[in-house]
């Protein structure tokens, strides 16, 4: 699950992620046509990890020409995980929340 507000000039929100990753190792966030992210901490919760984001607007036009978000983790286990969020109609879904926050 993930949960965006939009700023004025930023994107903050947060990803939720299942039990079983590595916290020591983070993840790391990456759009198809950019480079991958810094590692991303992952934070303890009941029902798995949160990851706090914040995006600038570099990063959220990303997110508004993109088709998906990946999510790079690794398990307890060692094994490598992939997440892929779909950001189909997150473009219209921003602007328009931009609009009824101002």
């Amino acid at each position: 699950m993930i949960e965006l507000r939009p700023g004025r000039e930023r994107v903050a929100g947060a990803l939720l992620l299942p039990s079983g990753l590595s916290q020591d190792q983070g993840v790391v966030l990456q759009f198809e046509e950019s480079a991958p992210s810094s590692r991303q901490a992952l934070i303890v919760q009941s029902k798995g990890y949160l990851v706090d984001l914040d995006f600038d607007e570099a990063t959220v036009a990303k997110l508004t020409s993109s088709r998906c978000l990946h999510v790079t983790a690794e398990t307890d286990t060692g094994d490598e995980i992939n997440f892929s969020i779909p950001l189909n109609g997150f473009a219209s879904a921003l602007a328009r929340a931009r609009l009824i926050g101002k």
